[in-house]
Parts: C-alpha cells; sequence; structure tokens
C-alpha cells in the first residue's frame, strides 16, 4: 500500500475537522423527530460523566497562562499501536514537525492501518502534541458537544479514564474518536468503511496512561 505524505495526512485531518463543523452545525436544522439524547455509551467504552463532557479547549496543553514546549515526535511514536485486533500497522509510524501562524511548534505521531481480510477499510490514529500553538484540533474540541441526527451522531464518552468524544457519519460510513490524555495530548482515531468494532479495536490498543505520563 502506498505511503501517504504527511502533507496529505495533514490535510485529511484538517478534512476530518471540517466534517466535525459540519456534523455538529447540523443539529440544528436537525428534524423534530429526531430525538436528541444526553451522553449514551458506544461499545467498548465507559459511559461520559457530566465532568468529561464539559471539557473544553481550557483543559488542552498550552491553553493556559504558562508557556508549555512540545515533546519530541520520537517521544510520540512508540504509542501509535503496530497491531490493534485485525489492524495492521501499514509502515512505520509518521514524525511530523511544523508549526502555526505564529511561528509556534507542534507535532504529531501518525499511523496508517490495514487489514489483510478487508482491503476496503482503512484507519489512522494520530496523536498531537500543540503546546501553545494554535491548531484546529485544539479549536474543535472546544467546539464538540451531543448530537443525534439522521446523518450520524456525536456521543461524549470516558476512554481509560480520559475524556472522550466519538463520532459517526452516515453518508461516509466513518468513525472517529478523539481523547485528550493528561489533559495535554489529542489523540485522533479514524475508520473508514469499517465498524465500530474496528475502532473499539484501535482505540483499546493505545497507551493512554502511559502516554498521559509523558512531559
Amino acid at each position: 500500500m502506498n505511503r501517504t505524505a504527511p502533507s496529505t495526512l495533514i490535510a485529511a485531518l484538517a478534512l476530518l475537522v471540517l466534517l466535525g463543523v459540519a456534523l455538529a452545525a447540523g443539529c440544528a436544522s436537525t428534524p423534530s423527530g429526531s430525538a436528541a439524547t444526553t451522553t449514551p455509551t458506544p461499545a467498548g467504552t465507559t459511559a461520559a460523566t457530566t465532568a468529561a463532557a464539559a471539557v473544553t479547549t481550557a483543559g488542552t496543553s498550552g491553553s493556559g497562562s504558562t508557556a508549555v514546549a512540545v515533546v519530541s515526535a520520537d517521544r510520540l511514536a512508540p504509542f501509535i499501536p503496530k497491531t490493534a485486533g485485525a489492524w495492521k500497522l501499514d509502515g512505520e509510524a509518521q514524525k511530523i514537525t511544523t508549526s502555526d501562524g505564529e511561528g509556534q511548534n507542534f507535532v504529531m505521531a501518525t499511523g496508517e492501518y490495514v487489514k489483510d481480510s478487508d482491503d476496503k477499510a482503512s484507519a489512522n490514529v494520530m496523536i498531537l502534541d500543540s503546546a501553545v500553538a494554535k491548531t484546529p484540533y485544539k479549536e474543535q474540541w472546544g467546539s464538540f458537544r451531543s448530537v443525534e441526527t439522521n446523518d450520524g451522531w456525536y456521543r461524549s464518552v470516558t476512554v481509560k479514564g480520559q475524556p472522550g468524544w466519538r463520532s459517526y457519519a452516515k453518508s461516509s460510513n466513518d468513525y472517529a474518536e478523539w481523547v485528550l490524555a493528561g489533559d495535554r495530548y489529542i489523540v485522533v482515531a479514524t475508520v473508514q468503511d469499517g465498524s465500530e468494532a474496528d475502532l473499539d479495536a484501535l482505540v483499546n490498543a493505545i497507551d493512554f496512561a502511559g502516554l498521559a505520563a509523558v512531559k
């Protein structure tokens, strides 16, 4: 399978952010027949608490008054699982260092996944340390809220003690989970043309406690 260039990965992940905005905005026009729920419990996760649901951008690294330097991408890459259920990492984890419009660095480690039994399904895991940089992922985190529509949903979850959000887009059959590890690292796992169980396998393979301890 061909490897994706880092710039393409960033563009694809940015598209995920935009899709999330569109789905969240769709709740304003949800038909009256689509009942909204508060915090349903997706498979493989624990019911989210009110505190987890209330986490906003203020909880991400660098959003306070103290400047925080990003860690090396080399320290994030080991937390990209090599295997996760039927998923296998396609090649090595990619390490990306870039900067925002103000020159503040942020780093990512990403991994692409394939399944031998299904050449159509694909998946990706991204771990981001943005420190003081302004990134769309940090901004998007603060905008999440529980939404149920005919086109998909966002649900607040708790994953291994860390606050998170799980989403599903019906039109593209995509699942995604965002987790804030250690009140600092944003982890995004996505599955295209797969199942929610496929997403569970990815998320369950990530060492969130170990990642949260990285300083």
